[in-house]
C-alpha cells in the first residue's frame, strides 16, 4: 500500500501490473499447482507446470514431454495460465465505485412528503 501498488478502499485494488506479475502471480501459481495436483495427473515435474501456468511455455531444459499431457490436464494448464495472466488481474484491477444510495434526513423527509402513501422500505 505504501509503495502504490495497492489500494485499500473503498476495497482492495491492483494498481500496479508490474507488482502482481512479480509478486503475486507466482504465490497463486504455487496455489493452482497444489489444486492441479489434487485434481489432476500429468506426470510433469512441477517446476515445469509452474513454468508454463506463468508464461505459457515448457522450460526448454530437461525432459518435459508436453504431447503426454493428456487434453483435460492440457485444457486445464491453459486455463490456469490465462487466470492467471489475465482474468485475475483484471478483476484485482476493478475499482467497484456503486453508491447505495443512502439519503440524508433532508432527503428523507422531502421523500416522505412527496408521496406519502410509498412504503417505508423505499426511503
Amino acid at each position: 500500500v505504501t509503495a502504490h501498488v495497492l489500494q485499500t478502499s473503498p476495497h482492495l485494488v491492483l494498481l500496479s501490473r508490474s507488482f502482481y506479475h512479480t509478486r503475486i502471480k507466482p504465490l497463486l501459481a504455487r496455489w493452482l499447482l497444489l489444486w492441479l495436483a489434487l485434481h489432476s495427473r500429468c506426470g510433469l515435474s512441477d517446476a515445469a507446470v509452474t513454468a508454463y501456468l506463468l508464461h505459457q511455455e515448457w522450460p526448454k531444459e530437461g525432459s518435459v514431454r508436453p504431447d503426454r499431457v493428456d487434453d483435460e490436464m492440457m485444457k486445464l494448464l491453459n486455463l490456469g495460465s490465462e487466470l492467471l495472466s489475465s482474468i485475475i488481474p483484471l478483476a484485482l484491477s476493478k475499482v467497484n465505485r456503486v453508491s447505495y444510495g443512502v439519503l440524508t434526513d433532508p432527503q428523507l423527509t422531502a421523500e416522505r412528503m412527496a408521496d406519502p402513501t410509498a412504503p417505508k422500505s423505499r426511503a
